[in-house]
């Protein structure tokens, strides 16, 4: 798999260099499931049903322990071990919280007190003496569900007293499988929760994981809830449902359960093996076959003609596999007294083939006549019976499911992952392969193709330019984006506001007093009417300066943002490619037109301004705050003819001024100068770009004679060039297409012939 492996990697580096976006994560996921497959088969039904038997029959060993009427909820795994010396056993407990839990539910089903202190072995006695007494009475009227419950608690008290040290200390232990066969015992097996078991066997060695489940009668409903978990997930690769059907005649509950629970999961229901157990019971009673191919021909029908449906005896194949292999293997009385049945059964054993020896005739017991069979006939009639136990052929069949089957599925699911990422490198080598075969092969044609493109750049560039200078100004002007030209703006109403504060702050009805004296000298009274005179002049010149001047700044501000972004798109760096210069444009953009607008601007703002000289309307209008305040001033200053009585005055002349000239910049800042500022720079921009648009069209002469010279100078470079890059090209494609015909080899190998990756 190593091959694939690298194979794969090599498509997504590709895709990777390639700069294409592609979700590779899915394919690394297949690819893993595919080169290193894990398939876990999952054997469920109720207890007794023979799950464990079985898989020993399976693995040819007794591996797991199987004994009836053992309720434990501890799932099983059997993994592959490399070497026979790796061979183990992990065990891993319950928590003392979660014996307590189930304990507690096992009491409370049973309707006894949940009292028991697992600190305390005297505790622990009692609460176990009633559930033996409540095991004896159940059995005794025959409720074997009650029975079960009360077994399971007497498991879970006597397993947490055996294995109370590694229950709070160490929960986890590695063990020898030979000790795990006698460690995982009756007394023991409710406290654990999980057991892995690594095993030697050619069955596991392709990613095969058995996972054996509790049964699905448990009298906890925690343990139900494990396997019908698991028979649903999605790393579960198989499903073998073991039936007691030929034993019991019907299905049974729970069974009944079990298979709508999987016809309700659509997802499983592809991956389920039917195995009804115990088919020796059948053998020799046609009443029992009859209700067997009832319950058959009835519920499973379809599975049946799909190949799913098996009929084992997983005592007699085990015991007789192992037997097989060693004839002095010591095998148990019930093997013994089944075989002896077995070679009496004229429908399943030919005395013309199999004669009753007089040695067999004489045996005078079970044990001596089941040796004397084995003395005349051992492998020939133990291979039949292995062979009618149905186990090897079910055996074969889950095999070839998950090798032939199941497996191609993998490889399946990651050619899908992989036709998105093949189809992204073949578009693009395809397109990369025609764009360089497209170009030039020589100077001549490498100069007929730049020169002949020339115009048409230049008019591209000069479009880019003109339709960057809009957006510029849209940004500005039209939006709210701009966030340095608003910040300008803001400024320019601080400075002004700032500025009206000052300036009446310190103004002085003293100074403008002995500025009006000297005007007339011949005079030594001065009207009040002079004095506000004097200082809505005052005002008005010193608000232009600041107006002016954060105008100004505005501007320049304005044009080294727009000098910045022109300087610095692509079209102007193709520009200076092209010509080796810019053609005048930053000069025109950061001088000329900064020039003109700044004085336009100078200009507009000193217009603004002159306006202010005018008291307002509202000094007039009856009724309003500024004639108001203009009738006290007067009223005030006009109390005595000289210099005092005015000086009385200049609070109230100050707060006249206040109120015309806050409402006269208020106007400015918030109607009217924003407006005129905006207006002036699109009226300067907007020509000045169309100017600059004649100007990069006018040096089509000089940027062919420019680019004609370059051409020749780098021209056998670029024919240098379009070849690597031909080569680069053509050894992608190889390298891709070396890599598609592997991957499509292992497909097929794999036996997933319904995909097929595209070459180029």
């Amino acid at each position: 798999m190593t091959a694939l492996q690298n194979q794969v990697d090599a498509l997504l580096n590709q895709i990777s260099q390639a700069k294409i976006t592609v979700d590779t994560a899915a394919v690394q996921r297949s690819l893993h499931k595919a080169t290193s497959p894990r398939f876990e088969i999952v054997f469920a039904g109720t207890f007794s049903a023979g799950k464990s038997t079985l898989i020993n029959t399976l693995l040819e060993r007794k591996l797991l322990f199987a004994s009836e009427g053992v309720a434990t909820g501890t799932e099983c795994y059997v993994e592959y071990a490399q070497n026979p010396g790796d061979e183990k056993a992990v065990l891993y407990f319950f928590s003392k919280t979660e014996i307590q839990q189930q304990i507690s539910e096992l009491c409370d089903q049973l309707k006894l007190a949940d009292s028991v202190n697992l600190d305390e072995p005297t505790s622990i006695q009692n609460l176990r003496e009633k559930a033996e007494n409540i095991e004896t009475q159940a059995q005794a009227i025959g409720n074997l569900e009650r029975a079960k419950q009360a077994e399971l608690l007497q498991q879970l008290l006597t397993g947490f007293e055996k294995n109370k040290e590694n229950i709070q200390n160490d929960p986890i232990k590695d063990i020898n499988l030979e000790d795990a066969q006698n460690y995982v015992r009756w007394e023991n097996a409710a406290v654990f929760k999980q057991i892995k078991y690594y095993c030697n066997h050619p069955l596991l060695e392709n990613g095969i994981v058995i996972v054996d489940t509790p049964g699905i009668d448990a009298p906890l409903s925690i343990h139900t809830k494990i396997t019908y978990d698991k028979i649903t997930h999605p790393d579960t690769s198989a499903v073998v449902c073991v039936l007691q059907t030929a034993l019991k005649g019907s299905l049974t509950e729970a069974e009944i359960k079990l298979i709508k629970h999987i016809h309700d999961s659509e997802a499983v229901r592809d991956r389920i093996f039917y195995v009804f157990n115990h088919i020796d019971a059948t053998w020799y009673k046609q009443e029992r076959r009859d209700l067997l191919e009832k319950v058959i021909n009835s519920h499973f029908h379809q599975e049946q003609q799909k190949g799913r449906v098996y009929k084992t005896s997983a005592m007699l194949g085990f015991y007789g596999s192992l037997l097989r292999n060693d004839l002095t293997f010591q095998v148990p009385d019930e093997f013994k007294s089944e075989f002896n049945r077995y070679f009496d059964t004229p429908e399943k054993v030919s005395h013309t083939r199999f004669t009753t020896t007089p040695e067999i005739k004489a045996a005078p017991n079970t044990p001596e006549k089941f040796k004397a069979i084995i003395n005349e006939y051992g492998d020939d009639l133990l291979n039949q019976l292995i062979q009618e136990s149905g186990v090897e052929g079910f055996k074969e069949k889950l095999n070839y499911y998950l090798m032939h089957e199941r497996k191609p599925q993998l490889f399946q699911a990651l050619a899908e992952d992989l036709q998105p990422i093949c189809k992204e490198l073949k578009d693009y080598y395809s397109d990369l392969r025609n764009e360089w075969e497209s170009q030039p092969v020589d100077i001549a044609a490498i100069k007929k193709a730049a020169l002949g493109k020339l115009g048409k750049d230049l008019f591209d560039i000069s479009e880019e330019f003109s339709k960057h200078i809009k957006e510029q100004l849209n940004e500005a002007f039209a939006t709210n984006n701009n966030n340095r030209l608003e910040r300008d703006y803001r400024q320019i109403q601080r400075n002004m506001l700032h500025e009206l504060d000052r300036l009446i702050a310190n103004f002085s009805v003293e100074e403008t007093h002995q500025l009006a004296l000297r005007s007339h000298e011949e005079n030594v009274v001065v009207p009040v009417m002079a004095i506000l005179s004097e200082a809505f002049y005052y005002l008005t010149n010193g608000l232009k300066k600041v107006l002016t001047a954060s105008s100004q700044q505005l501007v320049n501000n304005f044009f080294n943002q727009l000098t910045h972004n022109v300087s610095s798109a692509e079209y102007y760096q193709r520009l200076e490619n092209l010509l080796g210069n810019d053609a005048g444009i930053y000069h025109y953009l950061d001088q000329d037109l900064r020039e003109k607008v700044i004085h336009a601007i100078i200009n507009e703002a000193r217009t603004e301004c002159e306006p202010y000289i005018r008291e307002t309307a509202l000094f007039y209008q009856e009724g309003a705050v500024p004639a108001f305040q203009l009738r006290q001033t007067l009223y005030q200053a006009c109390q005595s003819t000289d210099f005092q009585g005015m000086l009385t005055a200049e609070p109230a002349v100050r707060q006249l001024l206040e109120i015309d000239f806050k409402q006269k910049v208020h106007h400015t800042i918030m109607y009217r100068f924003r407006t005129t500022i905006n207006a002036t720079i699109n009226d300067h921009l907007l020509p000045g770009a169309d100017h600059l648009v004649g100007v990069i069209i006018a040096h089509f002469k000089a940027a062919h004679v420019r680019l004609e010279h370059n051409i020749e100078k780098d021209a056998e470079r670029k024919l240098e060039q379009i070849k690597k890059e031909k080569y680069k090209v053509d050894a992608n494609i190889g390298s891709y297409n070396q890599a598609v015909d592997s991957i499509n080899q292992d497909l097929q190998v794999n036996h997933c012939t319904g995909f097929i990756l595209p070459n180029i």
